[in-house]
């Protein structure tokens, strides 16, 4: 896998450099060229998630990142929401699209893609305009990134459980961290992957 992924960086032109800074909070921890060498020598391997945003950044399968094999590039449908008028999510006045991704990426669940409508969780590169996936679930684990609705408002944050409530975190010092009870909070979806567009 290393040589293949060193491979798609030099064949694209890219040094560890750029691609470490395209990829900015898919790579965790402070010593991220690092990991990312480590990758590209087999010293390790990145987690399914990282698997999958570089199989859509360098737009080839799971199956030939992993394991070499070409295969025949299997895609799904998936709806493009906008701005949220409404709940549910995927009613037909939220809908305003739809787009193929390779199948591999939405293979677990029920997925849409939104266009980001605020910049609360810039810090993580999710900025305004932004196009990220989403797989449609009832519940998170802490530090995870949710779409969530809060009184009718729908929102991005980090989502921790606390004193059974919930606290959302945003990644913009602009914003304030919120403190809610369960009642007041539905969660949505979460963000697995944000599209970048090279």
């Amino acid at each position: 896998m290393g040589d293949r992924l060193r491979m798609l960086r030099t064949a694209r032109g890219l040094t560890q450099n750029d691609v470490v800074k395209i990829m900015g909070e898919q790579l965790d921890g402070d010593k991220k060229r690092q990991t990312l060498g480590n990758w590209e020598t087999g010293k390790s391997i990145p987690r399914h998630e990282t698997l999958v945003w570089l199989s859509q950044f360098y737009k080839v399968s799971l199956d030939y990142l992993i394991e070499g094999k070409e295969t025949v590039h299997e895609s799904a449908e998936i709806p493009v929401v906008g701005t949220i008028r409404t709940l549910p999510v995927l009613s037909a006045e939220n809908i305003i699209d739809k787009i193929e991704v390779p199948a591999d990426m939405v293979r677990d669940g029920t997925y849409f893609q939104m266009i980001v409508h605020e910049d609360s969780m810039k810090g993580m590169d999710i900025r305004k305009g932004r196009k990220v996936l989403v797989r449609q679930q009832g519940t998170l684990e802490d530090g995870q990134v949710g779409l969530v609705d809060v009184g009718g408002n729908v929102i991005l944050r980090k989502v921790y459980t606390a004193n059974g409530g919930y606290v959302l975190v945003p990644a913009n010092p602009e914003y304030a961290d919120e403190k809610v009870s369960a009642s007041a909070v539905t969660i949505l979806g979460r963000i697995k992957v944000v599209m970048f567009e090279v």
